[in-house]
């Protein structure tokens, strides 16, 4: 239906600031043993292969004492820190080639499936009073066992020889980098965004390649029922939704945020909240993956259609919104030449790029197309 208009208003915006925050971290943590690289993994290279890898990757905790995490992941997860799950399911349908759970801290489950290998680099703990968890492959954690779950059918290894299959400390700066170098784009030449009634959003991609777009969290939080729509004139085209706040950030009015696509799929959109520091969503279905890697999210009654990269992930227990496979399929913009990032590092850097490219390289063969350079 066209927009008269009057029911219509394109909406023009500043190009987001470019915030290039490179700590360069130590490793810490065991790598995966492959052969040496020349440099590591520059941040679209990592964020290529944590988006069509993970379901869930948090640099924080996910849940907690209090309130763990109930609901499941069709992918496989990575928590940087100490991760609370109740009556949850890991991986459920896709392995990806990975460990189905890694967490950086303490692991406590109380009840669930961990379908696949689990690595933890604290303390793995399954306590019993609401019901046994099952690891269908092997639980290797460096803190040791407290309460065995109730059964692992690859063994369990502890202590100091248990490696994590990789290094939250890096990938995490990376993550963050990557996020700031696609907030600095401008929106997409020939591209809209219709504001629709005051309540909906209307985004018109006409490009092909990638799409940016720039948004408001004043403007998303007024969505109101079957509100988003994104129109795609060109096969293939990529989605990348930049949210130009440093605050919080609401996904529309709770139960009334909804998803019209034409033309693409929501394998190939990213939402992309560079600077937020508090994402809220609930009673909604995301399609597309969530780039806040900043941020604390809180999400209740819904699911996500694609990954959540994120620093914390709160709990409402039994309320919790589920991680459906549909993992990105889109395409990021490839590495410069002049990559400030892609350098000469130690050889843990190495070994961490190394790693990175193999599983990018052995499941995407035709990742990081250049579609539009970054300046």
């Amino acid at each position: 239906m066209s927009l008269t208009p009057a029911a219509a208003a394109e909406v023009t915006r500043p190009t987001s600031t470019l915030l290039l925050r490179l700590a360069g971290p130590l490793l810490a943590g065991g790598m995966l043993c492959l052969p040496c690289a020349a440099a590591k993994a520059t941040p679209m290279q990592t964020l290529d292969s944590i988006l069509t890898t993970y379901n869930v990757y948090l640099s924080g905790n996910m849940g907690s004492a209090a309130n763990p995490y109930t609901s499941d992941s069709q992918g496989p997860m990575a928590v940087g820190g100490n991760a609370f799950l109740r009556s949850f399911s890991t991986a459920s349908s896709t392995a990806n080639g990975v460990a189905a759970l890694t967490v950086g801290g303490n692991l406590t489950e109380q009840s669930g499936t961990i379908n696949g290998n689990a690595f933890v680099g604290g303390t793995a703990s399954f306590p019993t009073n609401f019901g046994g968890t099952t690891v269908a492959g092997s639980l290797n954690a460096v803190g040791g066992v407290g309460t065995a779950p109730t059964q692992v059918t690859g063994g369990t290894h502890t202590g100091s020889g248990v490696a994590l299959p990789l290094s939250f400390s890096a990938v995490s700066s990376d993550l963050a980098a990557a996020s700031q170098l696609l907030a600095s784009q401008a929106q997409t030449s020939g591209d809209t965004v219709q504001i629709v009634n005051g309540n909906q959003i209307r985004l018109n991609a006409n490009a092909a390649g990638i799409n940016y777009f720039i948004l408001t969290a004043a403007e998303l939080a007024d969505l109101g029922s079957a509100s988003f729509t994104i129109n795609a004139a060109h096969a293939g085209e990529t989605i990348v939704i930049n949210i130009d706040n440093a605050g919080a950030v609401t996904f529309g009015a709770p139960g009334n945020f909804g998803f019209t696509l034409n033309g693409v799929s929501a394998e190939n959109v990213l939402f992309n909240l560079a600077n937020a520091a508090t994402v809220t969503m609930a009673n909604m279905s995301l399609q597309g993956s969530l780039l806040a890697p900043e941020a604390t999210v809180n999400f209740t009654n819904g699911n996500i259609v694609g990954s959540l990269i994120a620093d914390n992930l709160n709990s409402v227990t039994y309320q919790d919104g589920e991680f459906e496979d549909g993992l990105f399929d889109g395409s990021l913009p490839a590495p410069q030449a002049n990559d400030p990032t892609d350098v000469p590092e130690p050889s843990s850097f190495a070994l961490f790029g190394a790693a990175l490219a193999l599983l990018a390289c052995g499941m995407r063969s035709r990742r990081l197309r250049a579609a539009q350079p970054i300046d």
